[in-house]
C-alpha cells in the first residue's frame, strides 16, 4: 500500500514538472517488468527445488506458523516427522482442502525438510508460467 502511495506522489510530481506522460508510463511499465522478473526468479527457484524433491506419502496434520515464518502453513507427517509446506496454507475452506482422514502424496525435499502439497505444486508451476509470460510480454512492449 505504501508503495502505491509513493508511486502516485511520484507520478503527480512528474506531471507537475511537465514530464511527458509516455515517459511516466514507460517508467511504470519498467517497474512492473522488474517485479515480474523477480517473481519469475523466485518461482524458478521453487520449481528447481520441486524438481529435486521426492514423492512421499504423507498425512495432513495441522495449519500453523512455521519456524521463522509469519505465514500460516500446512504441516504434513512424512516418515514420522512433521514437515511444513513450502508455500502458505489456505485460510478459507481449510476443512475442504486439507483432509486429515486420507493420506496424500507430497513432494518432499530432504535437505530443506519441506514439502510441496498439490496446491503448492500448482502455485509453483502456474506462477512460473505467468511471471515468465508477463516478463516477456513487457519486454516486447518496451523494445517494440
Amino acid at each position: 500500500m505504501e508503495f502505491l502511495m509513493v508511486l502516485i506522489i511520484v507520478v503527480v510530481l512528474c506531471l507537475i514538472l511537465n514530464i511527458s506522460l509516455s515517459y511516466i508510463l514507460t517508467g511504470i511499465l519498467i517497474l512492473v517488468g522488474v517485479g515480474a522478473v523477480l517473481f519469475a526468479v523466485s518461482f524458478l527457484y521453487c520449481f528447481v527445488i520441486l524438481l529435486c524433491s521426492k514423492k512421499k506419502e504423507a498425512r495432513f496434520v495441522r495449519i500453523g506458523p512455521a519456524k521463522g515464518n509469519r505465514f500460516q502453513v500446512a504441516f504434513y507427517l512424512v516418515e514420522g516427522a512433521e514437515c511444513p509446506c513450502m508455500f502458505p496454507g489456505e485460510a478459507i475452506l481449510t476443512d475442504k482442502l486439507y483432509r486429515t482422514d486420507k493420506p496424500c502424496h507430497v513432494m518432499w525435499h530432504p535437505r530443506k525438510d519441506k514439502v510441496f502439497d498439490r496446491y503448492a505444486c500448482v502455485t509453483c508451476v502456474l506462477g512460473l508460467m505467468v511471471s515468465v509470460v508477463l516478463s516477456v510480454g513487457i519486454a516486447i512492449v518496451l523494445i517494440g
